[in-house]
């Protein structure tokens, strides 16, 4: 991929699914450059999610040069989905994820499950968080990247 916001129009059919082994990375999202995908819909329904899983590799990186409204926002849900609880959102099947940024589904299920490892620089703001099945949710020093929420040396929170 490379550095930009990218629409996933789930009213049109359109999902954020990386399986089946695939690698995807953004190799030009270095100095302050990334990506930030949003998930949406143009019908009021059928919102976008997102699917990664069966031994994919995915390492991407959100902007982080402050000024832009997505500065840190590596996956955004549409407002209105946040506000409907509308769909789930799958990290499984073996993936390995190197996300660094934050993956933003305030009232949305999230599903880390299936021996899925995660590492980078992740912020996970969900309103349910599933873990199962070996999954792992690796701290990483967040402090010197625009993601907002911490960068305490890897310390994890838990917030209500």
């Amino acid at each position: 991929m490379s550095p930009g916001v990218y629409y996933m129009d789930g009213g049109k059919g359109a999902n954020f699914n990386v399986n089946n082994g695939v690698s995807l990375t953004c190799p030009t999202c270095t100095n302050g450059a990334g990506v930030t995908i949003v998930l949406t819909s143009s019908t009021g329904s059928n919102y976008a999610t997102v699917s990664i899983g069966n031994g994919t590799s995915v390492k991407l990186a959100a902007p982080s040069t402050p000024g832009a409204w997505n500065t840190g926002i590596l996956f955004y849900n549409d407002p209105v989905v946040s506000n409907q609880n509308i769909g789930t959102e799958n990290f499984q099947g073996g993936a390995s994820l190197d996300l660094t940024g934050a993956l933003y589904f305030p009232n949305q299920t999230v599903n880390y499950s299936n021996g899925v490892s995660s590492g980078g620089c992740t912020n996970l703001i969900a309103g349910t968080i599933s873990f199962q099945g070996g999954a792992d949710l690796e701290g990483a020093n967040c402090k010197a990247l625009n993601v907002g929420g911490g960068g305490g040396g890897g310390a994890t929170a838990l917030v209500e």
